[in-house]
């Protein structure tokens, strides 16, 4: 489908965020040469071949860029919206806790858990917050948890398995799912942008692969929202009122960013936001077990 040379990817990661890898860092991704797209058969998900994401150093280097972090996100007041008093919660990949704080104001108890230690919060609002393996945080509560979430994490991972058998297992029957990743026809993007490639991104999503996913590991799928065009990562947000969407659009295109047309007759009302969400329900009888990754 596409490819772009890991050289680029890497002048644009010090150039845009600030993050500069030694050459013994970089050379696993150097030997391939280049980060090469491609297109599952099944279901149409874009996904780097071979799906090489980087490890703790990559984000601890990454994260000292003040923007990196996102603590106002769309997806964040939709969730939270839903979440009743007494609710238990667990969000995995809880960054700089900024959705645990909201979380924690609402429900009787929430998780949190992150691999990325250097982005460890010091205030979660009463949250929990675990630098544990998902696996043996979802173990910890087995069926107890009412609400999981994962915000910008699935698209990080080789193996959609490493997040979804744990939420499953954290999850009571009924209990509800809420996943979100970068909307991949967006409106606004670049043929490069470095954090939409290895070794950070090393897949692409669309709302197809949700029905895929639901019915993988044992869910209904209520829904998947789009969000309103109101900003990309690390810039300042844009009120999302249909009268300033040319104000955004010529905005957009002065920082570099390419705008595009809506895609097809069945997409949501252009332009189209930054991210997908999409909410699942557990069904009853649903065992854990390892499956391909998609």
């Amino acid at each position: 489908m596409w490819s772009v040379p890991y050289a680029l990817i890497w002048d644009d990661l010090r150039e845009r965020w600030g993050a500069q890898f030694t050459a013994e860092e970089r050379s696993p991704w150097d030997a391939l040469g280049d980060a090469r797209l491609v297109e599952c058969n099944g279901c149409a998900l874009h996904y780097f071949d071979p799906p090489m994401p980087g490890g703790s150093m990559y984000y601890e280097v990454l994260s000292r860029h003040p923007e990196y972090y996102v603590d106002d996100r769309w997806e964040f007041g939709v969730v939270l919206d839903t979440i009743r008093p007494g609710d238990t919660v667990v969000d995995f990949g809880s960054g700089e806790g900024a959705f645990l704080r909201g979380a924690a104001a609402v429900a009787g108890r929430v998780v949190g858990c992150d691999h990325n230690v250097g982005a460890a919060p010091t205030d979660v609002g009463g949250a929990e917050l675990r630098h544990e393996p998902f696996d043996i945080v979802a173990d910890a509560i087995a069926g107890g948890a009412d609400v999981a979430t994962s915000f910008h994490v699935l698209e990080h991972l080789a193996n959609v398995d490493d997040l979804c058998l744990p939420a499953t297992t954290a999850l009571r029957a009924g209990g509800r799912l809420f996943l979100a990743t970068p909307d991949r026809d967006r409106s606004v993007r670049n043929d490069l942008e470095s954090l939409d490639c290895p070794p950070h991104h090393v897949s692409r999503w669309s709302a197809r692969q949700y029905e895929v996913l639901a019915d993988r590991y044992g869910y209904d799928l209520v829904s998947v929202r789009h969000e309103p065009f109101v900003h990309v990562h690390g810039v300042r947000r844009l009120v999302p009122k249909p009268l300033l969407h040319r104000a955004a659009i010529v905005r957009h295109r002065r920082r570099g960013f390419t705008v595009h047309g809506r895609d097809s007759v069945s997409a949501p009302p252009w332009p189209r936001g930054s991210a997908l969400l999409a909410e699942l329900v557990k069904r009853s009888g649903v065992r854990r077990r390892r499956l391909e990754s998609i």
